[in-house]
């Protein structure tokens, strides 16, 4: 089988904004898709994982197989829209990857391989929106594996968005899946930020590099740098008729309040107050060299090495329940392409 769409040539290039969770993607992908009109679903996840484990749903040049996958993928994406309970069922229907269910088979008919039937999927979401260019915006506790997606999407732009880190720790502690220390926050932001720089020679002209505290403080100059780095033009009449049905949605959640408003400049700040000198310190001594790396001022004079307790706190946090979260996580759909297997195998 042939098919147009999924062929690299035939769709405009989709946007994917990665970064450390807490660095403001959310608001990234809000601002992106009404300026440019570009169709963000609600975190997608199931790329890498399915993408990994595609050899459990057998050759995908098969319907049957393709199938069971697609009919998994929903499955998976019921899961984590479960995570919001702040929103209705529709909302969560309408501004997910959900909305394409009446497409499924079309979806399914149309590809012949897992990369065409990712593609096809987002496209058919895209159209739910009257909209012909899509991105993804899916931000994982470890750092999201870019040369995976890059292969899926092999035309797409990639928008790394950095915010200082101790302002991402400060936004951290008050979530429940986040590092509960600043020296684990550190370690793990400086992971993050390490991945996505590293993955920007690979990509050339298609990496961009984007810092919060522009997106706040100067919003609209942020937004024209973005749409010269994609190629495409904003307007004013473009925003005021783009839907904002993800932000309002978003706004919803705990944590993503500020969506329904302007960006707000205080957002940059606040962890100076916010944070206490013991724990800007803390996190400074394990990411200090990040931090200088990307032009962010230290705020601490504390030079003494991290004390005994702030080292146990690091090695805790691979067994910590966030850790045991990614391990579930990643195992879904794992569990879900061998119960398709068997069930294969038993008929």
């Amino acid at each position: 089988m042939s098919n147009p769409r999924g062929d690299p040539s035939a769709y405009p290039p989709p946007v994917l904004i990665v970064g450390c969770p807490r660095s403001g993607t959310h608001l990234l992908a809000a601002s992106i898709g009404a300026a440019f009109g570009i169709a963000f679903p609600l975190e997608t996840h199931f790329i890498p994982r399915f993408g990994q484990s595609r050899h459990l749903w057998g050759d995908l040049s098969l319907a049957t197989n393709r199938r069971d996958m697609l009919h998994d993928i929903y499955k998976y994406t019921r899961i984590w829209l479960r995570a919001l309970p702040a929103l209705d069922p529709l909302e969560k229907r309408d501004n997910s990857l959900l909305a394409t269910l009446p497409q499924a088979e079309k979806i399914i008919e149309a590809s012949n391989s897992f990369e065409t039937m990712v593609v096809d999927l987002f496209q058919e979401f895209a159209a739910t929106k009257g909209l012909a260019r899509f991105g993804d915006k899916s931000v994982y506790y470890r750092p999201f594996p870019v040369d995976l997606t890059k292969r899926v999407f092999p035309k797409s732009f990639v928008i790394h968005l950095v915010r200082d880190g101790r302002a991402v720790s400060y936004s951290w502690r008050s979530t429940w899946f986040g590092p509960k220390s600043e020296t684990a926050a550190a370690k793990l932001w400086s992971e993050h930020v390490d991945a996505y720089r590293g993955a920007a020679p690979g990509l050339g002209t298609r990496y961009l590099e984007i810092r919060f505290e522009d997106l706040v403080t100067a919003h609209e100059e942020t937004l024209g740098r973005i749409g010269l780095f994609l190629g495409v033009e904003g307007s004013r009449r473009a925003m005021a008729a783009a839907d904002h049905s993800l932000a309002k949605a978003m706004s919803r959640l705990p944590g993503h309040t500020q969506l329904a408003q302007p960006p707000n400049p205080e957002t940059a700040k606040r962890w100076r107050t916010g944070m206490s000198a013991s724990n800007i310190a803390s996190f400074e001594k394990v990411a200090a060299d990040q931090l200088q790396k990307l032009g962010y001022e230290a705020a601490s004079s504390d030079q003494r090495p991290l004390r005994f307790f702030q080292r146990l706190a690091l090695a805790r946090e691979a067994v910590s329940v966030p850790g045991v979260f990614r391990m579930g996580r990643e195992l879904v759909p794992t569990a879900m392409g061998w119960r398709r297997r068997l069930g294969r195998m038993g008929r």
